[in-house]
């Protein structure tokens, strides 16, 4: 046994020494050394093949603000509205209202332990407003002032800007060679990538022609996620939520959409597609054929085009409110092609940790292949498609490298999914799935709006072990056959069950908290008086943020559960912000649960962190 934990030991240090590593290119007529931990490896293998004065499009990541001095700005802001009636104090998380100081070690969200309280989302939505507006004017100014200082470094032609963001750390720049090199060098410099700004999205859905039929249209695969329930019987019909999507190329076609809430912002319509018609009508259609899973819901829409878009896409749904969004597209990037993180999936994440949204997203229709880079996101929900009975879609998209992420989180149906504007086939047609059941949870419990790891954790743990999965499909480093990762490749954790997601949630099955920096572990115990004889599913979700990247892209947590008997179940995938542990309990009782941060974890982040847990 002690040999194969100084194995394991053994192979992270070699992991940290691979990912330390330089290479070797020439500039100018001289050997470089590039600092491969800032030259992202897709921008490697181009600079090796550029010329000197060749132009490259290269998205360029800076070292992060000062949070503290961002949340101390905010927490004068509310205080002001709370003065002013504007917003309850029981609103927010008290602890964020009256620890205001220099030091701020607190959860990036604000609705800490709030879940159960009676605010509505009207008042989250007004404090997730100033977070908004206060994290963009300070970025705003962070990245004008860090440009004005790169250009006096660069002492040369100045770089020619193609966006500077105003979201997040990070500006897009063409540059040439040498230019490139001497980022690299810059301690202000966090990380550079190549930008293809020919990389274009698709949609993940083959789409069938226009249906011409006038009959009412039968939806089983709402009843098979709970959503009809939700809807017709818990009256979760999205009322007062707003919804964003992200299209490929063209936006709804409104006259689908007679009795909705929907929003077209920026995109163009075309008459001869359908994917976004479709997509949205899953969520919000609402006329006498057919009733998607949120039809009372806010839907705000746009495109995305390319990846150069991302900020204008993003920042007009952040604008509109929204705490969710839909992205049932992938961008095809040759140089970073599949299972790789791109700067669009770090972009995301950044927004999802500091801009309180949830992203759910398509993993794509090519079986095997992958993920698309622009849909690797560690903080989004990436969703896999089955069909009504939970058997996984011949095409639906997965990871299976061992080093990777695990894609998708989740399934959801997508086959022969058929609305008033026709049907489709494809993770397309399964993200809207999430998200509806999403809206319906925040309507529910509002101030779990936004928190992207509680969500994911509640949605992975409560949903449904099918007949077709295999858990024992992924590969992990535990050392015991008891101890499971208890995920599938092909299938995340099961498919979506939002009702299964509103009992956990109702019966306060969570936990939700801040792992300090410097903390090696967190135990917590847990008395579950019904677990004999039930499959018991435990799930640990935390934000990845934007490390120092002297250590690897994310921190590393272990989820150890230890049963009234003694028995323990790990599991400790390093390459992943989700652990889940499922078992038959064989006695009601304590729990001791242990949320272990790896000891190669170099960052000195605060990471928010989520625990949930069901009995299936």
């Amino acid at each position: 046994m002690r040999k194969k934990k100084l194995f394991s030991n053994l192979l992270c240090v070699l992991l940290v020494c691979l990912l330390l590593s330089s290479v070797l290119i020439n500039v100018n007529g001289t050997t470089v050394e590039l600092n491969d931990t800032k030259i992202d490896y897709g921008l490697q293998s181009l600079l090796e093949k550029a010329n000197d004065n060749d132009k490259i499009s290269v998205s360029v990541w800076f070292k992060d603000i000062d949070h503290n001095t961002v949340k101390q700005e905010v927490i004068n802001l509310l205080k002001n509205d709370i003065n002013n009636g504007i917003i309850s104090k029981e609103t927010i998380d008290n602890s964020f209202i009256d620890n205001g100081g220099s030091n701020i070690n607190i959860s990036n969200h604000l609705f800490l332990n709030k879940i159960q309280s009676n605010v509505s989302f009207e008042e989250i939505s007004t404090v997730v407003s100033v977070v908004r507006k206060t994290y963009k004017n300070v970025l705003s100014e962070y990245n004008k002032r860090i440009f004005n200082n790169l250009i006096s470094e660069l002492d040369s032609d100045n770089p020619e800007i193609i966006m500077m963001s105003e979201y997040a750390p990070n500006i897009d720049l063409r540059l040439n060679k040498e230019q490139i090199y001497k980022l690299s060098e810059l301690s202000c410099i966090s990380q550079i990538y190549y930008l293809d700004e020919n990389a274009k999205f698709i949609e993940d859905v083959n789409d069938d022609e226009e249906d011409e039929y006038d009959l009412p249209i039968d939806t089983p695969y709402f009843d098979v996620t709970g959503i009809s329930n939700a809807r017709d019987n818990l009256g979760l019909t999205g009322s007062g939520i707003k919804v964003g999507m992200i299209e490929a190329e063209y936006l709804p076609l409104t006259q689908y959409f007679p009795n909705s809430n929907l929003t077209n912002i920026t995109g163009t319509v075309d008459q001869g597609k359908f994917h976004g018609t479709r997509v949205a009508l899953v969520m919000v259609g609402n006329d006498d054929r057919y009733m998607g899973a949120i039809p009372d819901a806010e839907l705000y829409c746009t495109i995305i085009g390319s990846v150069g878009c991302r900020e204008r896409a993003i920042g007009e749904l952040l604008s509109c409110g929204v705490t969710a969004i839909n992205m049932s597209c992938s961008m095809i990037d040759e140089d970073y092609g599949y299972n790789s993180y791109g700067t669009l999936s770090r972009y995301i994440d950044y927004i999802s940790c500091n801009y309180d949204v949830t992203f759910v997203m398509s993993s794509g229709n090519t079986q095997d292949i992958g993920v698309s880079s622009s849909n690797m996101s560690y903080n989004a929900i990436i969703v896999g498609n089955c069909d009504n009975s939970g058997k996984l879609e011949k095409d639906s998209s997965y990871i299976f490298d061992r080093d990777k992420s695990y894609k998708p989180d989740i399934v959801a149906p997508g086959v022969n999914i058929y609305t008033s504007g026709g049907g489709m086939t494809g993770t397309s047609a399964s993200a809207p799935m999430v998200t509806s059941a999403i809206a319906q949870l925040t309507q529910a419990f509002p101030s779990i709006a936004g928190k992207s790891e509680l969500i994911k954790s509640i949605l992975l743990s409560s949903s449904t072990i099918t007949e077709y999965m295999d858990l024992n499909d992924v590969i992990t480093t535990t050392e015991s056959k008891v101890n499971s990762i208890s995920l599938s490749k092909k299938f995340g954790s099961g498919l979506l069950n939002v009702i299964n997601a509103h009992n956990l949630v109702s019966n306060n099955n969570y936990i939700s908290g801040i792992m300090h920096k410097g903390c090696p572990q967190i135990c917590k115990s847990i008395n579950i008086n019904n677990a004999a004889g039930k499959l018991l599913r435990f799930s640990l979700s935390w934000n990845k943020i934007n490390t120092e990247d002297t250590s690897y892209p994310l921190d590393s947590i272990i989820l150890e559960v230890i049963s009234p008997n003694g028995q323990k179940y790990k599991s400790d995938y390093l390459f992943d912000n989700k652990q889940i542990v499922t078992f038959n309990a064989t006695e009601n009782g304590v729990y001791k649960v242990n949320i272990i941060k790896n000891y190669y974890s170099l960052s000195q982040n605060n990471t928010d962190y989520a625990l949930s847990y069901y009995l299936q």
